[in-house]
Formats: structure tokens, sequence, C-alpha cells
């Protein structure tokens, strides 16, 4: 048990949130600890808004933000097909580490670098149409063979669906297959033997 030096009850020890740095449980009870986080956003809007912008604006705020998506894509109502992952973020994120690590920050597709920019500010939580206009040449995760769902490589399948792009390849890609590029090259082969 431990005693909530706010609203000075006690509580046991699932009741306040740990710190894993310093190893201790806070001072304040859970509740209290989310009405004074409620407070102090309400207090400082802009300070979080510009948190979030540098955050959302760097490397990795941007990688974890595009990562995430992918997950919270699939949970939406919607008509559009949706496609659960085969893996975790952390399968994701390693297997980004391993290309970057081969290839560079740069698009499997173009290979031109990809950036990690977001122009509007406080536009946390509020979705991609409030972020205004798309940055083509921002980091995006495709799926190679559009058919398929998310999937890294692992002993029960040795072939990875995921491509690190740029937002402007993955949008021109869409939702063409691998069976559409073949039949477009065919056709493409066809018209350039006979003339």
């Amino acid at each position: 048990m431990k005693t909530c030096t706010q609203c000075k009850k006690s509580f046991p020890l699932d009741n306040f949130y740990f710190s894993t740095p310093r190893a201790v449980y806070y001072s304040y009870c859970k509740p209290c600890s989310l009405k004074n986080r409620a407070g102090y956003c309400a207090k400082n809007t802009e300070k979080i808004a510009l948190s979030d912008h540098k955050y959302a604006n760097s490397e990795k705020g941007f990688v974890t933000q595009t990562i995430s998506a992918i997950f919270q894509r699939y949970k939406i109502k919607s008509r559009k097909k949706k496609w659960k992952p085969e893996c975790t973020r952390e399968e994701i994120y390693a297997e980004l580490m391993l290309y970057i690590q081969d290839h560079g920050r740069m698009c499997e597709y173009c290979t031109q670098p990809w950036t990690y920019s977001r122009p509007v500010i406080g536009t946390r939580g509020q979705g991609p149409r409030k972020r205004g206009p798309q940055i083509f040449t921002n980091f995006s995760i495709d799926r190679l063979d559009s058919t398929e769902t998310y999937r890294v490589r692992k002993p029960t399948h040795n072939t990875s669906n995921l491509v690190f792009c740029c937002i402007g390849c993955n949008n021109r890609k869409n939702q063409v297959s691998l069976a559409d590029i073949d039949n477009i090259k065919r056709v493409w082969r066809e018209r350039n033997e006979v003339e």
C-alpha cells in the first residue's frame, strides 16, 4: 500500500505509475496524476503543440508515427479492405534499421533520400487531412504485394512484404499488384517488339 501525497488516500501499488529510469513509484495515484496532466495540458496548449511538432519532425518521431499508423488503420471502421499486420511494431522497426544500415535513408523505389517533415503545428490527433498538403519526399512504408498484408522475414516465410519508400512512390504505386505490373510490362514488351 502507498499513500497519495495529493488526495491522501491509500492504494495498492498498481494504482501508481512506475518510473523505470528511477525505479520508484510516483507520489501521486493514477487518478490524481491524470487530473494533474489534464490541467497542465489545458494551461500549456502552445508549449505541448510545439513539443509535439518538434517530435513529429524528428526521425524517431516520424518513423514511430508512421509505423503506428499501420496498426491503427485496420481498426478504423470503413468499407475499405484493411490489412492487419502479421508482425509487431518492433519487428518493423528492426527491419527498417537493417534497411538503413544497408541502403541508407533512401526510397527503395526511386533511390532518392526521404524526409521527415510535418509543416503544420498543433495537429496531433486530428488526422492526416489537418496536417496540410502531403510532402511527397516524406518517409512511408508500402506493401510490395498489395494483395498481402504487412509482413517481415520470419522462419515461416522467407520474404518480407515491406518496402521503405517515399510517400510519392507509395501513392503512385497505390493498389497496383505484382500481377498488374507483370501485365503492364508484357504489354509494353509486345508493343515495342512490333514497332
